[in-house]
This record gives C-alpha cells, structure tokens and sequence, in this order.
C-alpha cells in the first residue's frame, strides 16, 4: 500500500548488517560476544551478583547460592532467550547434579534475578520487561536511535518475541503511544491480555536515568558505535541487563509505529552519518 518513495525509506536486514559491520569494529570476540565478559566490562551497572560457571565448580555453585530461593541462568552465546531459565532452589537441591546439566546445556551464566518496579510488574510480573535502547556512537556523541519496551506474556520468564511476547514503541520521553504486537499471534494490544493493563498512555518509570546509563555505557566501549542496550527498571533505578551489537531492525517499524508510511532509514544515515548501502 506505500508508494515508491515510501518504500525506500525503510531500514532493512541489509542495512541493518551493512551497519553493524561499518560500525563495530571488533577483532576477534568482543564483550557484546559473551554476556559474562559483558557483565564483567560493566559490573557497575549491575547492582546484583552473578557467576560464570565455566571459571566453578559444584561447591562455588552452591555457593553462589546459598540463602537464594531461586538464579536466573543463561547460554553466554544464547540468543532470542535461548537457554535461559529460572531455576528454583531448595535445601534439597543437589549441587554437583546441577552443575553437571548446566555444564551440559552450556548454560554458563548464573544471575540473581532482577526485582523489577511495581509500576513494571503492572504490565507483567512473571518477566522481566526489558527497555531495549540502542545507541549510535560517532565523534559527535552518542545518539538513541530508537526505543523498545518488550513486555512478557505471561507464559515465560523472558520477554523475548520468539518466546511468545510482546514489543511497542516508546517516545524520547519513556511514554507509550501505540498497541504492543505479538509476532506469534499477529495481534495488536491495547491492554495486556493477562494483566489488563492498558499500553497506550505508560509510562515507564526512571526512563531519563535509563538513557544516561546506556549513554556512560557506550562510551566505555568506542570500538562498538552501533549497539541495542537491554535495561532493566528497579524500584531503586534502571540497571544493563545485557546488550547486543546486531540490534534488531525490524520492531521499531511496525506498521502501526509508522502511521506516515516513513520507515527509520532517513533517521539511521542522519545519525551514522552516512549512507548506509545493502
């Protein structure tokens, strides 16, 4: 239904990759490239403890988790929310079994959880519903070139799209303006459908202290100049949960976020400062 001249205007997988390569000059694996090098890189931005099982054993685990009732684990490589878990805890627990099957699944990265604000707990308890800003880093500074909130469903710790969850669009100010989709079904919502909360109108808490950290963060790692940061809202402030140096292209332009028929190329190029082939 665009015109010619509408369609151009679209920021595609081509693009996406032509930038991530232009801009990330990486040799050799990075700290975007392992979530344990990257919580390590930026272990003050974290305001919680996590381990990397790969430098453990059965009785540093146990630990790690003695006086917790359940850890968050995850694939330092995984991607989409693979292999990541919560894993309830007990006295009963058996340590050297769970270290066995978390060595085998690779789930290398034990985190503590991420209590979350109440206000974010109104859109879903069950997950963490993580803000997904990406930066694009010049000589000229850094730039947030847009804004995500992924919500979870309801259904899985994560809040990852191919885990069954939900994104939308939010403004330079932390508000939300439009439906959040869910590729699974192909709908749009209004209001979550387990926790009834309407999307349109939100706003997230600590949103301007949220892109002062990403700002500080990307300035600790020039050598990546295009990077999706994922940040967490605690009731005592926003905190990095990971960050991905191929962010997504695609959620941001929504048809439903894109009432002009505009897409975010025009945006990006302005902001790498250049044209951007595919």
């Amino acid at each position: 239904k665009l015109r010619a001249w509408q369609r151009k205007t679209f920021f595609t997988y081509g693009h996406n990759v032509t930038l991530t390569r232009e801009m990330n000059r990486v040799d050799g694996p990075g700290c975007l490239n392992d979530k344990c090098l990257f919580l390590e890189k930026f272990s003050d931005c974290l305001n919680r403890r996590w381990m990397d099982l790969r430098s453990g054993t059965p009785e540093t685990l146990e630990a790690f988790c003695k006086g917790k009732s359940r850890i968050f684990v995850k694939m330092v490589d995984g991607f989409g929310g693979a292999g990541a878990a919560m894993l309830m805890l007990s006295e009963n627990t058996d340590y050297q079994v769970l270290y066995d099957k978390l060595m085998e699944n690779r789930q290398f990265l034990l985190d503590e959880p991420i209590v979350q604000h109440p206000q974010m707990n109104q859109l879903c308890e069950r997950s963490l519903n993580t803000v997904r800003i990406v930066t694009i880093t010049t000589e000229r500074g850094v730039e947030v070139a847009y804004t995500i909130l992924r919500i979870g469903r309801g259904n899985s710790v994560v809040d990852n799209v191919s885990a069954g969850g939900m994104y939308t669009l939010v403004d330079e100010n932390g508000k939300l303006h439009f439906p959040a989709f869910c590729d699974k079904d192909a709908c749009y919502y209004d209001f979550h459908p387990v926790t009834g909360t309407r999307f349109e109108g939100f706003q997230i808490p600590y949103f301007a202290e949220a892109v002062a950290l990403v700002r500080k963060a990307a300035l600790r790692i020039p050598e990546y100049g295009y990077v999706g940061w994922d940040v967490g809202i605690t009731e005592n402030g926003p905190v990095l949960v990971e960050a991905n140096d191929l962010p997504g292209y695609d959620m941001p332009q929504n048809k439903r976020f894109c009432p002009d028929g505009v897409g975010l190329l025009p945006r990006m190029e302005a902001l790498a400062g250049k044209t951007i082939l595919r």
